[in-house]
């Protein structure tokens, strides 16, 4: 998950009321460069710590990557022998990705949503630029894991039965659901990114899935950003990490 944060003195921004406005401002913040300037120079500490023994070593996974943005997790995944599908609406996104980690691709329509498919030539890593909520098993098929950096904690709480829907129709049954996500103080900051927590897990997916705390670790902040680090300790910034278990 990239990280990035409010510094002391930035206010939280309470998304808009209409849906398609925050998918807009959501691309917006990919065309003008904001989100596009965080880069990922190394994949996610605790998923590369616990990813063998929380998916007991299988080989050859399919993994989802929903609101992927350039998730630098997804070429760790290919490197290890797994297939990868990457869901983002931004196709800034998409295009950095590929760039960034020099993969050769191609890049397609698709036929029956609005969107492109972008595919890395050996067919081990697809992006699909299309809203994630259209998103179905008649794309790809079911899912072995899911790998949430992130995503589910920065989309708008009315968005989330929007989403888990998506979510619940690409499962296989006992598939691994690995989620990162931050907690902090709602009181200082309200988002987004939003807090969640493991008491939020049955709100959300129900009873159908055994939830495991795995680890917890700071925020990683950059040692001459004094402003981002003070901002942190306030709202107590805190990355934690669990697996769900499809029943």
């Amino acid at each position: 998950m990239t990280e990035n944060c409010p510094d002391e003195s930035s206010q939280s921004v309470v998304s808009v009321d209409d849906a398609q406005q925050r998918i807009d401002d959501w691309l917006k913040s990919w065309d003008d460069g904001t989100l596009g300037s965080l880069v990922d120079t190394h994949p996610d500490p605790c998923l590369v710590e616990h990813f063998h023994d929380l998916t007991d070593g299988r080989p050859h996974l399919r993994i989802l990557v929903p609101l992927c943005g350039t998730c630098l997790d997804m070429k760790w995944f290919v490197e290890r022998s797994h297939s990868v599908v990457g869901v983002d609406i931004s196709e800034v996104a998409a295009r950095l990705f590929f760039d960034r980690n020099q993969i050769p691709h191609t890049v397609h329509d698709l036929p029956h949503v609005q969107g492109k498919l972008y595919q890395s030539t050996d067919g081990a890593l697809k992006f699909y630029v299309i809203n994630f909520y259209d998103f179905n098993e008649n794309l790809e098929g079911l899912f072995d894991v899911v790998w949430d950096t992130g995503s589910l904690g920065s989309i708008d709480v009315r968005d989330r039965d929007r989403y888990m829907t998506a979510i619940n129709s690409v499962l296989k049954p006992n598939c691994v659901y690995l989620l990162e996500t931050l907690v902090f103080d709602k009181t200082k900051f309200e988002g987004p990114p939003y807090s969640f927590h493991i008491e939020d897990v049955p709100e959300v997916f129900g009873n159908k899935f055994t939830v495991v705390k795995v680890a917890e670790h700071d925020y990683d902040v950059p040692e001459d950003d004094w402003d981002i680090e003070e901002g942190i300790q306030d709202i107590g910034f805190r990355f934690h990490f669990y697996c769900l278990t499809r029943m």
